[in-house]
């Protein structure tokens, strides 16, 4: 057996009754679209699996079984490898189309833009300003990458097909439910709304980083590169944006400077630490919160020809 084909069948036989959010998902999927000949490999034992789910199947196999006790060598030549060599040719390419995306689609914001996108399967992704994210629907999963900003989803449910969010530092999975994804400068804030949301810590390589978490609705959660951190704020602050306002509740300097940032053609920049800060700021008018900063709290908004700079006094 080659290397290939050993691999493909221990990933089986580990993968075959796992769970969605499964610790070692991301390290499968990693090593299925590292190379053509995985995918074709994985599909076959898959499609030899189900074939054997048939009494018709199971009767065959229980005769070759029998035919093998007594010519053994015939059917190893002429059945067993006669077998793999079908399922490597001719199920090749089924395991190419298990892999092929049903929707494949790339959305993006301007600077204080905001888009609603009905997808596929009923669900609904909104995009808030100066957001970019990618959408892969499968036959067995639909994927969403979020590349920058801040995105809300309402899922439709489908137990047969996990949603999954990829935002960098978390991966988050559900089969139907409502819910909001943040990616801030140093972690990434998931609310939730309705249903339930597992979620897990990914590095910088995307491999996922037990334990995982499961949100319930009304909860918040910050994911950095030290864990999970539940929030006690409203849910619905995640979810301020579609109504025209940006919440902010304790919120460091670069969390700010980085949301304000994508209402505004000039960036803002964070220069320290400084205070925290907690506010309700209109989308539509995020100079006039600029202005009064200094009035408000101990910060100084210095402007520049390139950005906004906020800074401790």
């Amino acid at each position: 057996m080659s290397r290939v084909r050993h691999d493909a069948a221990r990933w089986f036989v580990r993968m075959r009754d796992a769970a969605p959010d499964d610790p070692v998902r991301g390290r499968f999927e990693a090593w299925l679209f590292a190379d053509p000949a995985h995918g074709r490999e994985y599909a076959a034992f898959a499609e030899l699996w189900d074939d054997f789910d048939s009494n018709a199947q199971l009767s065959a196999l229980a005769g070759a079984v029998e035919r093998r006790r007594t010519s053994r060598r015939g059917l190893l030549k002429h059945g067993a490898l006669g077998l793999f060599a079908c399922l490597s040719g001719g199920l090749g390419w089924l395991g190419w189309r298990a892999q092929q995306p049903l929707q494949s689609l790339t959305l993006a914001t301007a600077i204080g833009g905001l888009h609603t996108e009905r997808l596929a399967d009923g669900s609904t992704v909104t995009l808030s300003a100066a957001t970019r994210l990618s959408i892969r629907y499968y036959r067995d999963r639909r994927e969403v990458v979020l590349l920058a900003g801040e995105a809300s989803f309402d899922v439709a449910r489908d137990p047969a097909r996990p949603f999954r969010v990829d935002s960098g530092l978390a991966r988050i999975t559900v089969l139907g439910t409502r819910f909001a994804v943040a990616r801030l400068p140093a972690h990434v804030r998931i609310s939730v709304a309705s249903g339930r949301v597992g979620v897990v810590r990914q590095d910088e390589n995307g491999r996922e980083r037990p334990p995982g978490w499961l949100l319930a609705a009304g909860e918040v959660v910050d994911i950095d590169a030290l864990g999970a951190h539940r929030l006690h704020r409203r849910a619905d602050d995640g979810f301020a944006w579609q109504r025209g306002a940006l919440v902010f509740d304790n919120a460091p300097l670069a969390e700010v400077a980085a949301t304000l940032s994508r209402y505004r053609a000039r960036p803002v920049l964070a220069g320290g630490d400084g205070p925290r800060l907690t506010a309700v700021v209109q989308a539509n008018d995020t100079d006039a919160f600029l202005r009064a900063l200094p009035r408000a709290g101990n910060l100084r908004v210095v402007e520049t020809a390139a950005a906004t700079l906020l800074q401790p006094r």
